[in-house]
């Protein structure tokens, strides 16, 4: 197969060279060519790629013209001038440091729940809710951030907790107070929900519409699975019934502007999850496949278990299903990225229920790590000690990752785990074990969606 795209260029060839990027997987009658700096995927025939590895731009120009365009115009080649590690770190300071005109502020209405699964870090506080006197204080920090900051784009997440215990106190209503002061300035405006699904209903349904309202929702596999984990608090009641109920009324009657897929379906997986996924994939075959991205993760007390090679097998299964079912899928963090983490973003900040202010919602939010406090005026009084030891290192300046092909679509261990590390040791949590399989699978599984996807077009 060839995924190629023609450009007309003017550039001289003779001053080009091939990216540092460059990762390939060989395959019986083709070879999969990624580069991780423009995250992009060729897939050309074995004669073609040596052709690529032997030849200099000009002749490779020469003997396959339509090849050579498909290459350049995807970074596999470069003006020999160009320094792709010079433009990843000034990239990372414009970002880190300078003015992102992309703005995303998050907030906890509460840290209580109304599920208890096994495997959660969050210490939830029963009884917790933020009160009127916070909420409009963000109101002011949003109000000042429009009215000083030029920007393009405010995204209002919400987690928890689960969000939607207060959606209609608290969620909503400072949704819609936002996204007025937005669109009065010609912000796009969206919210973003991390829930676990329960509080969705028909009758609220077109609320989340009202709020250009994205969604994370998690499934633990198939119907006996999940109910063995995701278990109301009352009564130990099975939830999985009610979260398909709510992926079918979010997949039916919501419609955003986002460009992305409108709900993120995380399934977290153990060591059995994955053997009955195919039950999983049956019950929302119904689903609109344009609005969903499946994406995988592990349970995280479960992670040593990655790297047997059965555990592998069955994820790569597992993606290889739901893409053969026409779903987009996910594995893994890795994406075109300037930053490790929304936490390396200097602006970026987390809102508790209580006014104290974080970086870091991959924690619990104990006062005792709050790193700021939410002020009456709207503005944030930071822990200048606590943000120089996160930010003042950037967290790929070390000899693991700079030497790493997949650091532009990666940027390092984010500034949590590395701190937590001393910034030491940091192979411990490299990106590449998080997504469960071997970098070549990951890559074919990659092609093979595109080329799937491709197939379900035409």
């Amino acid at each position: 197969m060839a995924i190629l795209i023609e450009c007309e260029d003017c550039h001289n060839f003779n001053d080009m060279k091939k990216s540092s990027y460059i990762i390939v997987v060989r395959h019986a009658g083709y070879v999969i060519c990624y580069n991780a700096f423009t995250n992009t995927l060729l897939c050309v025939s074995n004669n073609v790629y040596q052709a690529f590895e032997e030849l200099d731009a000009v002749n490779f120009k020469m003997k396959y013209e339509k090849h050579y365009s498909a290459f350049l115009q995807n970074g596999f080649y470069i003006d020999d001038e160009r320094n792709e590690l010079d433009e990843i770190r000034f990239n990372y300071k414009q970002e880190a440091f300078g003015h992102n005109r992309n703005f995303r502020l998050m907030v906890f209405p509460t840290q209580d729940c109304n599920l208890k699964c096994w495997y959660c870090y969050e210490n939830h506080k029963p009884n917790t809710k933020m009160e009127h006197v916070v909420m409009e204080n963000v109101i002011r920090y949003a109000s000042n951030v429009i009215a000083k900051v030029e920007i393009e784009s405010f995204v209002l997440s919400f987690f928890g907790g689960e969000p939607l215990l207060f959606f209609d106190e608290i969620a909503y209503p400072l949704s819609v107070r936002i996204k007025k002061m937005c669109d009065e300035s010609g912000i796009r405006f969206t919210t973003f929900f991390v829930t676990n699904g329960t509080f969705v209903t028909k009758e609220n349904i077109k609320l989340f519409q009202e709020i250009n309202s994205v969604f994370q929702i998690t499934l633990d596999g198939c119907r006996e699975k999940h109910n063995m984990v995701r278990i109301q608090k009352r009564q130990n009641l099975p939830t999985y019934d009610k979260i398909i109920e709510s992926l079918y009324l979010i997949s039916e009657n919501v419609e955003t502007t986002v460009d992305d897929q409108m709900v993120t379906l995380r399934i977290n997986y153990d060591n059995q999850t994955l053997k009955k996924i195919g039950e999983l994939v049956n019950d929302i075959k119904g689903l609109d496949r344009r609005k969903f991205l499946i994406h995988f993760e592990r349970v995280w007390q479960t992670q040593d278990s990655s790297e047997d090679e059965n555990q592998k097998l069955l994820l790569l299964n597992a993606v290889r299903l739901f893409i053969q079912n026409g779903f987009i899928v996910n594995i893994g963090n890795f994406k075109n990225r300037n930053v490790s983490c929304l936490a390396e973003n200097h602006n970026f900040a987390i809102i508790n229920y209580d006014g104290l202010v974080y970086k870091c919602n991959g924690r619990t939010l104990s006062p005792d790590y709050a790193e700021g406090k939410l002020l009456d005026n709207g503005t944030i009084e930071w822990n200048r000690t606590a943000l120089a030891r996160r930010l003042g290192k950037s967290t790929f300046e070390n000899p693991m990752c700079l030497k790493c092909k997949m650091l532009p679509v990666c940027m390092g261990p984010c500034s949590q785990k590395c701190m937590e590390l001393n910034w030491q040791n940091l192979h411990q949590v490299c990106s590449l074990k998080s997504i469960g399989m071997s970098l070549d699978n990951y890559l074919t599984q990659r092609a093979e969606q595109v080329f799937v996807a491709k197939q379900l077009k035409e």
